[in-house]
């Protein structure tokens, strides 16, 4: 929640509102779940309120209930323009917008809370529900079976990283990304090694953060909507001098020299390729935590690894379903700590994967090839930090052929990603 709030807290002090959050008092201090996944419901909720609340208050609470299993209760409120009830009903299909003249829209083509409210199922909670009037606010809720963490009997064993960032302080992390899968694979990996780590999901929202508070590095994707990376890191060096601002680390799928160089000719300090490796990551923070000043960019080994890619990986039963380093490091991420990360990884690029491909399909009736390449490179970075190789193989051909090729053979090859994926998720469960 307090995350959350961070983000959409700039925002909300340009129109005056009063912003709140309340934790009831019977909430354990620390309950089993997917955080990243409860802050993205949070956030999708507050960003709408904020946005459509001119005065007044926007507030979040979260209480126990009674009863087993037992389960947690998030409501936001608002003082807005409210919804009409006869319009409540299409808040949550996809591609159904409130509409009317109030211009109500959620997540723009509606899709926004229409995924909020499958994760919500895929937790096992209910629907979500909402409560709201014209200009009379409105009020979301929905209940998770979240329940309190079992209290260890031995402290675990903290994680012994290699490089010389165990013998440094922590560092506050922040996480610019907008794909949901990689946002859950970076926070994981963050914490791992050590460090605090915030999100943002995009370029304007990790400009608000940090406008709000002081962060050692800023883990920057090069594609995000909104503001990109590298605009992001633009701006930041235009803001922040060289003393005060956070060290710039570029992530990016597109691993080239031509790319890297890119990115530090606008004033990134370092380089790491996707999908991100935990070593790599390592690495870098480690040269964030020596003296970031005096270390030059190390060239990750992912960039000189993509450039030397082949031309002959083109048969789908050539190239391997699975990278079995990937998926057995996000098998052991987390399990020392009783939280291993890969089934959560798998259900979020299930969730995301099924709303691409929608998308595409759409996009693609529509002729929008700028789009369709937007949805590939993101399904391409979201199932290659997954380890699914042949999908972001075929996720890159369609990103490069979105701009000139010809729309029934992009359908074609959506329909060869469509059943490589579902191959993929089985194998990555088997």
């Amino acid at each position: 929640m307090d995350e959350a709030l961070t983000v959409v807290g700039p925002r909300a002090r340009e129109k005056g509102l009063t912003l709140e959050s309340i934790v009831g008092p019977r909430v354990p201090r620390e309950v089993v779940g997917d955080g990243a996944r409860v802050r993205q419901i949070v956030l999708n909720l507050l960003g709408n309120a904020v946005k459509f609340t001119d005065a007044g208050e926007v507030r979040v609470t979260v209480d126990a209930e009674e009863g087993l299993p037992p389960r947690l209760r998030f409501t936001v409120r608002d003082t807005g323009i409210g919804i009409p009830e006869d319009r409540l009903d299409r808040l949550f299909k996809p591609f159904s917008q409130a509409g009317g003249p109030e211009g109500r829209v959620f997540g723009g083509t509606g899709l926004g809370l229409a995924i909020c409210a499958r994760l919500v199922e895929l937790m096992g909670g209910g629907a979500i529900t909402v409560k709201s009037k014209s200009e009379r606010g409105s009020a979301f809720s929905f209940a998770l079976p979240l329940e309190a963490a079992p209290v260890p009997t031995t402290p675990p064993k903290p994680r012994a990283p290699s490089l010389p960032a165990a013998r440094h302080r922590p560092l506050r992390v922040l996480l610019a990304e907008d794909n949901p899968v990689n946002q859950i694979v970076g926070r994981r990996m963050v914490e791992n090694l050590g460090h605090t780590v915030t999100l943002a999901s995009n370029g304007r929202e990790a400009l608000d953060v940090l406008r709000g508070a002081r962060f050692d590095v800023v883990l920057l994707d090069v594609q995000m909507p909104e503001l990109d990376g590298i605009e992001t890191a633009k701006r930041i060096l235009a803001e922040w001098n060289a003393d005060a601002r956070p060290r710039l680390i570029a992530l990016t799928a597109n691993a080239t020299t031509t790319e890297r160089d890119a990115c530090l000719a606008a004033g990134m300090d370092d380089f790491v390729s996707k999908p991100v490796r935990l070593e790599h990551l390592e690495a870098a923070l480690a040269r964030v935590a020596v003296k970031p000043s005096s270390l030059p960019p190390a060239m990750d080994p992912g960039v000189e690894k993509s450039a030397e890619q082949s031309d002959d990986e083109t048969n789908d039963e050539a190239d391997p379903i699975l990278d079995l380093a990937i998926v057995e490091e996000l098998r052991t991420l987390g399990a020392d700590l009783g939280k291993p990360v890969l089934e959560q990884v798998a259900t979020a690029l299930a969730v995301e994967s099924a709303r691409m491909l929608l998308d595409f399909e759409t996009a693609r009736a529509r002729g929008d090839r700028a789009t369709i390449a937007m949805i590939a490179h993101s399904l391409k970075g979201s199932s290659a930090a997954l380890g699914l190789r042949r999908v972001a193989r075929l996720a890159g051909e369609l990103e490069h052929l979105g701009v000139t090729a010809d729309l029934e053979e992009m359908k074609g090859i959506a329909g060869r990603l469509a059943v490589e994926l579902e191959k993929g998720l089985k194998a990555v469960r088997a």
